[in-house]
């Protein structure tokens, strides 16, 4: 029982750090664009 929660866990806290990852690096293409125009 306490295994499966910390997978569940775990899976949430790296499907966070990814998304949040992936909103950096969106809104620095996005900041780049900007600069470029």
């Amino acid at each position: 029982m306490y295994l499966k929660r910390f997978r569940i866990a775990a899976m949430v806290a790296a499907m966070a750090s990814i998304l949040m990852v992936a909103f950096v690096v969106a809104v620095r293409a996005l900041d780049l664009q900007r600069h470029l125009d």
